[in-house]
């Protein structure tokens, strides 16, 4: 449960920093607020596949809600979503190396 909440806490510390990086102010208390209620509604819409979409409107409507540009929701969106990419890039190069050098064992 600690690790889950630490989770949390980075990504909120993430969103704080994109806030940041595009010029958006909120409370540091109001990210996991968003947090929450980003995850709370994207669960919502499972059977999209791929999710495609959904994190982009649910944080247009969100942040929209608390004053900031729907723009911004969109670009912390689609800056996620290109680090989920590069993270399972990453993850696949690794698992690739990793297993081609593994000698075949009988």
């Amino acid at each position: 449960m600690a690790l889950e909440i630490l989770a949390q806490l980075c990504l909120a510390l993430e969103l704080l920093v994109l806030l940041v990086a595009l010029g958006q102010s909120l409370p540091a208390e109001r990210t996991l607020f968003v947090e929450g209620a980003t995850k709370f509604i994207t669960a919502g819409y499972f059977f999209v596949p791929g999710q495609v979409g959904v994190a982009e409107g649910t944080y247009a409507v969100i942040f929209d809600t608390f004053g900031i540009p729907a723009s911004a929701g969109l670009a912390i969106a689609f800056v996620r979503r290109l680090r989920s990419l590069l993270t399972a890039g990453i993850g696949l190069l690794t698992m690739s190396h990793l297993t081609r050098c593994r000698p075949l064992t009988a």
